[in-house]
């Protein structure tokens, strides 16, 4: 006498994906955020369905409702970043959705591309006010000695900041604008200990390659000249897509 609706599984409840700007892979679903619809939310995909998203499976880390700004994996959770504040956000006790919980009302992440994890786990990324890190469950500062070179960063184009890491030395490699610059004018490089700049160059995007090679590939222009360049430009700029730190036998950079 049992229905055979009884006999199978409850079909969930599934929505179009929203339209998003930030996605992160964690715990074995795919995390979007900052949606067209409300760019505070956090939907999660179902278990192992990347392009499946629940009725339900949404989440709203901060209770004003604020945009999110970046989103990171970590040991057991997700970190979702504001322009003002830090979020964790876990699976929740009844193994099903997930919560949050904030880890900084005053720490927020300033430029989505800016986050990178460092070889030994530790998570870097900038704020307004400076660099922050991520290590064994506490957000701490590392740039207090860049206190003269943080009162330069053009705040208003801070969100196209760009970072990689530099897995060959293990640096976390930041380009962001400083000054009046409308462009990424400015490389701050961490080792985990100090930091170092670079100049001479205007990069829009970093990564880093997947091979066994981990090379860092930029995209802008690097301040040099080809041989045999006849060009009448007076800046002397090369666009192009470069590796970092390493020579070219046909291109000269110049000094700075």
């Amino acid at each position: 006498n049992i229905p055979d609706s009884a006999l199978i599984a409850p079909a969930p409840e599934i929505i179009p994906i929203p339209k998003f700007k930030l996605a992160h892979i964690a715990m074995g679903r795919l995390f979007i955020a900052n949606t067209q619809a409300d760019p505070g939310a956090v939907h999660y995909s179902m278990a192992g369905r990347w392009g499946t998203f629940e009725t339900n499976a949404v989440i709203f880390p901060d209770p004003s409702g604020q945009k999110i700004m970046g989103l990171w994996k970590v040991q057991g959770g997700i970190l979702a970043f504001t322009t003002s504040s830090t979020y964790m956000i876990t699976p929740s006790d009844d193994g099903i959705g997930f919560r949050s919980f904030p880890l900084s009302s005053t720490v927020g992440c300033a430029a989505p591309s800016s986050i990178a994890e460092m070889p030994n786990g530790v998570i870097v990324w900038v704020a307004f006010d400076g660099f922050y890190a991520f290590q064994e469950g506490a957000i701490i500062p590392i740039s207090d000695m860049l206190e003269d070179e943080i009162k330069t960063f053009n705040r208003s184009r801070l969100i196209q900041a760009t970072a990689a890491i530099d897995k060959e030395v293990g640096e976390y490699i930041c380009w962001l604008p400083t000054g009046d610059s409308v462009r990424n004018s400015r490389g701050y490089s961490f080792n985990g200990e100090g930091w170092k700049i670079q100049t001479g160059a205007q990069y829009t995007d970093l990564c880093t390659t997947a091979d066994h090679r981990q090379y860092i590939i930029g995209c802008g222009k690097v301040k040099g000249k080809f041989p045999g360049d006849t060009s009448l430009s007076s800046d002397n700029n090369s666009w192009g897509v470069w590796v970092l730190d390493h020579e070219s036998r046909n291109f000269y950079p110049k000094a700075h």
